[in-house]
């Protein structure tokens, strides 16, 4: 009877494990879910602050009363105000282009 008794005991206690267990592996999966979630959402956020920003930006250098060409290092046209587009005869699609072209 108590052999019965003892692994009856056992067989619970090793259920109470199993249990605990993956009910531990659930929450640390919930965690990096959540986490991943969190982490995208703060990246979604800078890009739309970053892109709020740039058209506030862009805004701003339309509204000067010069002729305004931005590039890249590598001579690429980034930005042009509507001065610069009417003095050098540029199209608002050669963003992107090589100032040259």
């Amino acid at each position: 009877m108590e052999s019965l008794l003892f692994a009856t005991t056992v067989f619970f206690a090793a259920l109470t494990f199993i249990f605990g267990y993956i009910a531990l592996s659930e929450r640390r999966k919930r965690e990096r879910v959540l986490s991943s979630l969190r982490s995208s959402r703060s990246k979604e956020e800078a890009s739309n602050q970053k892109t709020d920003g740039t058209k506030l930006l862009a805004r701003a250098l339309s509204l000067i009363h010069e002729g305004i060409v931005i590039m890249d290092p590598f001579g690429r046209i980034i930005f042009t105000n509507h001065f610069a587009r009417d003095l050098l005869d540029i199209d608002p699609k050669d963003k992107g282009k090589f100032f040259y072209q």
